[in-house]
């Protein structure tokens, strides 16, 4: 019934207005994939002259990408599914989201592990940039702390300017303007960190092969599973080992979806020895726990407080909270008329909160 409205308003329409149409449609695709959808466009057209095929139907679709599951991989099938859909809506106006289509795929999908790139730990960042001489891998240096820093994408580091980076003083600043999703970013790199060097024009053939010669300088296994997007993975799990929530890590990488950047977060030890804790010991990082460096005796001034943060516990029973911490001559908590004067000395607080 669709395609019946559609052919008839098809031929009710002026031939310079549907050129119109057509040309505004087909600038919707980005200007960098233009020819890769195109070509899957022609290639799947190719493909229905020689199996003869006049008319898109789900019965063709299908068999055509039956006959390319026998050589590709569900990824590349969902790949191609997604540029025939686009460009085949654009140049017939028809939708192949078919039932029996969609099914097929998933079941390709079923089973199927992808490959990720390894991370660089935080000691593997530090022990290159200590230990590796700058005569050979001072280009790799700079790769390394852009890309970790920034989350950078292969084509960022690329088209990278001059420009794009401010010199102030003791730290850089770089502005990312054009990215994947269109979202500007900027991050900061600690001056000191680059031993002085400035930005290095970066060529894409030796900018994949960077991450495996810093994984074999470190004498990591399979070093050539470190490919360019180790970088941009590597950054995204050393942020979240450090304890950020999903929106902080979809704001330094750019990603708009939680579900896609928490897809470059590799598994980390350290996420699961805090899980461990939590389930053996009973310990909870975001329970409110406050640490003072002792300072040597001295006077007690009215200018002296303790800061305590605490998070409200959403119980409807009274809850124990053990907040501990070493203070030096502080006056009082929060205003609560417990004066405390004292030095070096540990306390422990039991609050009772009732929600």
């Amino acid at each position: 019934m669709s395609n019946e409205n559609s052919d008839s308003d098809v031929e009710n329409t002026p031939a310079e207005i549907l050129e119109a149409a057509n040309e505004a449609t087909y600038n919707t695709l980005r200007d960098k994939s233009k020819e890769k959808y195109m070509h899957e466009y022609y290639s799947f057209k190719k493909w229905c002259d020689l199996k003869k095929v006049k008319q898109i139907t789900e019965n063709a679709v299908l068999a055509y990408f039956f006959e390319k599951s026998k050589s590709l991989k569900s990824p590349s099938l969902w790949c191609k599914y997604s540029m025939l859909r686009t460009t085949i809506a654009i140049r017939e106006n028809i939708d192949i989201k078919y039932p029996r289509l969609i099914a097929f795929l998933k079941r390709q999908s079923s089973g199927y592990k992808p490959k990720k790139s390894d991370t660089f730990s935080r000691d593997d960042m530090n022990n290159f940039l200590k230990d590796a001489p700058d005569e050979k891998y001072l280009l790799m240096k700079v790769v390394l702390i852009f890309g970790i820093t920034g989350a950078c994408r292969c084509d960022e580091l690329v088209n990278m300017k001059i420009d794009d980076v401010e010199d102030n003083g003791s730290i850089l600043i770089i502005r990312i303007p054009d990215s994947k999703t269109k979202i500007s970013r900027t991050f900061v790199v600690d001056g000191n960190s680059t031993n002085g060097v400035g930005l290095v024009e970066i060529f894409r053939n030796r900018l994949v092969k960077i991450p495996m010669e810093i994984a074999k300088f470190l004498g990591k296994p399979n070093p050539e599973k470190f490919t360019g997007h180790s970088l941009r993975r590597s950054s995204a799990t050393l942020l979240v080992d450090s304890g950020a929530d999903s929106l902080s890590l979809k704001r330094h990488g750019g990603w708009r979806s939680t579900s896609v950047a928490e897809r470059y977060v590799n598994d980390s030890l350290y996420a699961k020895r805090r899980a461990t804790n939590s389930i053996i010991r009973g310990e909870n990082s975001s329970l409110p726990v406050i640490q003072k460096t002792p300072s040597p005796p001295r006077a007690s001034t009215s200018s002296d407080t303790m800061a305590i943060v605490s998070q409200p516990m959403s119980t409807s029973e009274p809850s124990n909270v053990l907040t501990s911490t070493n203070i030096s001559s502080s006056k009082s908590l929060l205003g609560t008329g417990v004066t405390i004067d004292a030095n070096n000395c540990t306390f422990n607080i039991y609050v009772n909160k009732y929600y």
